[in-house]
């Protein structure tokens, strides 16, 4: 079933629009947690800090 197909009609099916955008994004929040710790070195390894800064 295509997502198109859910509101193609006169009605929408909200719960198989939801249903199928929750499939969609599985994948993304998975790889997200899976690699969370990387993610957020990665943030913070962007910004430089100086010591006697974040004491402040």
């Amino acid at each position: 079933m295509l997502v198109t197909e859910l509101t193609a009609s006169y009605t929408t099916h909200h719960g198989a629009l939801m249903l199928a955008a929750s499939i969609l994004a599985l994948p993304t929040v998975i790889l997200f947690f899976s690699q969370q710790k990387r993610f957020v070195a990665g943030v913070l390894g962007s910004v430089k800090w100086k010591k006697e800064e974040s004491q402040l």
